[in-house]
Formats: structure tokens, sequence, C-alpha cells
């Protein structure tokens, strides 16, 4: 039964409860938030083991009874039996979980990874660009240009008002002569329309032109695709379903697969080694960037994201 009370502690810090290991003290599950280490980077938050000498949570001994269906008496005998073979002086040993000794508890790297499936290598997160700076400097361009365009016809107006009198006569002249040349080449132009117009006219209308049925054109359905979550198959997995007494961290809610896979591409190009996550969300899809049980973890987490995604929301599953 060793291997099983083994067990039974595992699954409890795994869900995130505390363990009452008798007199001892508790081992539980601690959660640490999301939090900057640069203006680039972010430590995603994260879960540990904790030990404290106060009895608090679970009782492990009414654990074992639950699970093994037994009384407590021989619940009690279980209890004894495992910490017999678990207690080696001072040091506590819990196989796949990890070590207690002196008050300090070691947690198994395994373990530890388990309990973090995301990891904890820091985010390299990509800023966005600032969109006032771009806009103030495109109206320094358009003044600069204006500037320029004015001080470019002011100089030719003064050029040519300014020119002597041979060279004003001669400017007025050849629009004269252009003005004269554009009225005769207008009046050619009307003649030559108005005498196909005539003949046309003085024509007997033929014959009359057979009905024609109108042809339509029927257009064959498109053909659904069945298969619409392969779009996001490749950028964040299965299709997941939110857990009750969890909170998200939410990019947006989309009608389609497709757009859901559209977005988290385009969120990866900001941040590419967070974890994107599609959920039902009624008929539609929910992406999320973070999960847990804590909304307020959740809002740290979408806080420290503030400065590369400014519509996060926190959705929480009652």
């Amino acid at each position: 039964m060793v291997g099983e009370v083994n067990k039974i502690i595992y699954n409890l810090l795994m869900s995130g409860g505390e363990v009452c290991i008798g007199d001892i003290g508790t081992l539980l599950t601690m959660r640490y938030a999301a939090h900057r280490t640069s203006r680039k980077s972010l430590t995603p938050g994260y879960r540990s083991v904790v030990f404290t000498t106060e009895q608090r949570g679970t009782s492990l001994e009414k654990e074992i009874a639950r699970v093994a269906e037994v009384d407590e008496a021989k619940a009690h005998d279980i209890y004894e039996h495992w910490l017999s073979e678990a207690l080696d002086g001072d040091t506590l040993t819990i196989e796949g979980v990890g070590s207690l000794r002196h008050d300090k508890f070691n947690a198994d790297e395994a373990f530890i990874a388990t309990l973090n499936p995301q990891g904890r290598t820091p985010i390299r997160l990509k800023p966005k660009a600032n969109v006032g700076l771009y806009i103030f400097a495109a109206l320094c361009m358009v003044f600069a240009l204006s500037v320029a365009g004015y001080v470019y016809i002011d100089n030719n107006d003064i050029t040519l008002f300014g020119a002597s009198d041979d060279t004003t006569a001669e400017i007025m002249a050849q629009n004269v002569t252009s003005e004269a040349v554009s009225k005769s080449a207008e009046t050619e132009a009307s003649s030559a329309e108005i005498a196909p117009q005539t003949q046309a006219q003085e024509q007997p209308q033929a014959e009359a032109q057979p009905n024609v049925e109108p042809q339509v054109q029927i257009q064959e359905p498109k053909q659904e695709h069945p298969a619409e979550a392969a779009n996001v198959a490749t950028d964040a997995g299965a299709i997941l379903s939110t857990t009750p007494g969890h909170s998200y961290v939410v990019l947006g809610v989309f009608s389609t697969t497709e757009n859901a896979g559209r977005a988290i591409r385009q969120a990866q190009r900001r941040a590419k080694d967070l974890q994107y996550s599609v959920y039902h969300y009624g008929s539609k899809y929910m992406v999320a960037l973070y999960e847990a049980q804590s909304r307020r973890e959740c809002q740290e987490f979408a806080s420290s994201l503030d400065n590369t995604f400014k519509d996060l929301w926190i959705y929480s599953r009652k």
C-alpha cells in the first residue's frame, strides 16, 4: 500500500490541494504569478509545493479511508505502515513527489515538470509599435512637403511676373493660338457626329429581332469542408473544453476555427513563445493564452502583457 498512498498524495497536490500528514505538517501547492524580468521578457506563472508545520487541508488518513473504502481504524493502520516505510531518520521520502527534511521540502524535477507543463522558460515579447510616433512623423513630412511646394510655386510666380514685356506678350499669343485650335477641333468633331446620325434615321428598320430568352446561370452550392478544425490543429492543438471554477486570459472569441487559427498566427508574430489554446465557447471558439484556478492570477498575467496585447480579458467559468 506504500505506492498507493504515494499516489494519493501525488493526485492531491497535482489538483492544487493540501495534504495534512499527521503530526508532521502539511504539503500544499502554491501558485506564483507571472512577472516581467525585462521590457522584452516575461517569466510565466508556475506552481510549486511547499511545507508548513500547520495542520490544515485534507487529512491523509481520511483520504486513505475514502479512496480505499475502509474504516478509520484500517486507514490508520495503512497510514502507520506507509509512514514507517517512507520515514528514514529525519527524512520523509514520497516516491514520485519529493522528500521532506528539516521542514524543507524538495520536489522531484519530474513532478515539477508535470505540475508546470508550460515550463518556466522566459517568454520573449515583441512590443507594439508606437503608432502615435509614426503619425507624428507622417504629419511632419506632409508639413515639410507643403512648405517646399509653397516656396517652389512662389519662386515661379516671382520669375513670371518679373519677366520682360516681350516675354509676356509671347506667352499671351501662345495662349490665344491654343484656344483657337481647340475650338476648331471641337467644331469638326461635332460635324462628323451629326452626319452618321442623320443617315441612320433615314434607313427603315429591317426586321424585328427575335425574342431571346434570358439565360439563367445556376451556381452550384459550394461544398463545405466538415473538417474545419484542421485550420487550428497546427496552431493550437485540439479544441478543449473549459473547466468549471477556472479562469482564462482570452485573446478573442471567433465564429469559426479558421478565424481562430488566423488570430493565433497573428498573435504568434508578437509573442511566439506563449501557449495558445482553443476552447469551445457555446457555438463559437475562444482563444486563450493562460488558464488558472485563480482569477487574480489571470489578471496579473494579462497585466504583464499590456504592452503586447491591449485587448485581453478574463473569462471565469462558474
